[in-house]
Order: C-alpha cells, then structure tokens, then sequence
C-alpha cells in the first residue's frame, strides 16, 4: 500500500468492491465497497482465525508437509491481518490525541477563571496556583 493511501483522512480509508470466485460481476460473494478499512480488517482476521483452526485440523487428520505448509501460510496471513488491525489502531489514536498545549491553555484558562471566581482566599490561591503551573507547563513545552 502506498504511503498516500496510510496517510489519507480516516474516512476516506474504505474497501473497494471485489468478487470473491471470479471477476465477472455476477459473484455470488462479493466484498462490499465502503467499509472502513479497521473494520474488514477485524472481519478478515476474525474470518482467518477459523480458516487457521480449520487448516490445522486438516494438516493433523492428513499428515502431509504440504498441509501443516499450508496451515502455516494461513497463520501469516492471519498475523499479517493482526499486524495491519493493531497498526490502524494505534494511528487512530495517534491522530486522536489531544493537543498537550492545547489542553493546557484550556486547564489555565479553567483556573483563571475559578480563580476569579473563588469566594475564599484559600480557593483563589489554590487556583492560582494551578494556573501558574500550567503557565510553567506550556513555557516549557513550547521551548
């Protein structure tokens, strides 16, 4: 996959239709288009680890190299799949998170104004002090 298709808006990351036992339009099964990509992902992974199971039990009823081959090809597969599913996750999360000094000029303006808002001087220099710290906070990270 190209480095333009990962870096592309999540919503714009879905499958693409494709028939399953041929190409002629007229499949039976058919993957449909427009499922976000995480999500066939997990489909696929979920489909493969029956596919493991079943290979295996294969290989173990037929005893031949080519059978446990194959049931070993199918788990690669399947921890290709795992691998792409985790690496989605993460992303999203990576493009999720919150800004830090975004956050922290929210939580200082939060306590500037409960600060102002206080009705005890204990509470007011409670705030205060939040606020100076969060100050401190974000002049250390943006340097």
């Amino acid at each position: 996959m190209s480095a333009l298709a990962l870096s592309a808006p999540a919503f714009r990351r879905c499958t693409q239709r494709h028939d399953i036992f041929g190409d002629s339009g007229l499949s039976l099964f058919s993957v449909r288009a427009g499922v976000p990509v995480p999500e066939a992902l997990n489909q696929a992974s979920m489909l493969m680890t029956s596919a493991v199971e079943a290979a295996y039990r294969t290989a173990d009823d037929v005893g031949s190299p080519t059978a446990f081959g194959t049931a070993y090809l199918v788990e690669m597969a399947k921890g290709a799949v795992d691998a792409a599913v985790g690496a989605l996750h993460l992303q999203q999360r990576e493009d999720t998170a919150p800004d830090p000094i975004a956050f922290l000029h929210e939580a200082l303006e939060d306590s500037r104004q409960k600060a102002a808002q206080s009705r005890t001087a204990k509470m007011r220099a409670y705030h205060d002090g939040r606020a100076s710290a969060f100050q401190i906070a974000i002049a250390t990270l943006e340097g």
